[in-house]
């Protein structure tokens, strides 16, 4: 399977991937309740993490398309025009939810490594390609680079299902998280 960046072209099919990936996600579905909400709101959405992560991190891609990585690196920071735009962008598509977003983002952010990390914001196969290695071939580049520099990688698992795949490469639990009437997150770490 051939592993390559992702291009400007990808965006749109990349963000059909994640939309359809993530569609039964308990987080994302926390944010986004109501179904025709989510049916206007993940493509754009997932299009404009996808803009903000060719701008500040690296992603990844197969050559078909049936998945995609999404990692952001060590001390990267938007410019504060693009944080600006990105906001404005995320509470337009987001109205209503943008406050469960924010929470969410800002109970994270205690549970990211101290040190410089390489982070893992995304990771999604089409439904129809799940269960054959495409997840796997996405992170490993990234993973034997961290492995290489001895940095830690870092992730939020939205899924309890997804922990065994985390696991089996190195990953391991750092807490359980569970709001109050929401879902359950993971944060993961791999320390190298």
């Amino acid at each position: 399977m051939n592993i390559r960046p992702v291009l400007r072209d990808d965006r749109q099919p990349l963000s059909v991937v994640l939309a359809q990936a993530f569609q039964q996600d308990p987080v994302l579905r926390w944010i986004i309740q109501d179904d025709d909400e989510y049916q206007r709101i993940a493509e754009p959405y997932f299009g404009l993490i996808l803009s903000q992560s060719l701008s500040l991190g690296e992603c990844y891609t197969t050559d078909d398309q049936n998945g995609v990585a999404l990692w952001i690196g060590p001390n990267v920071n938007a410019s504060p025009l693009g944080q600006l735009t990105s906001t404005i962008r995320l509470v337009w598509l987001l109205k209503g939810s943008i406050s469960r977003a924010y929470q969410l983002q800002e109970l994270m952010r205690s549970y990211r490594p101290r040190r410089e990390f390489l982070h893992l914001t995304y990771l999604a196969t089409s439904p129809e390609h799940q269960g054959n290695g495409v997840g796997a071939h996405l992170i490993k580049p990234i993973l034997e680079r961290a492995k290489a520099m001895a940095m830690p990688v870092y992730l939020e698992c939205s899924n309890q299902e997804n922990l065994g795949f985390y696991r089996q490469f190195g990953f391991r639990l750092i807490d359980n998280i569970t709001f109050k009437d929401g879902p359950t997150i993971w944060p993961m770490a791999l320390d190298y």
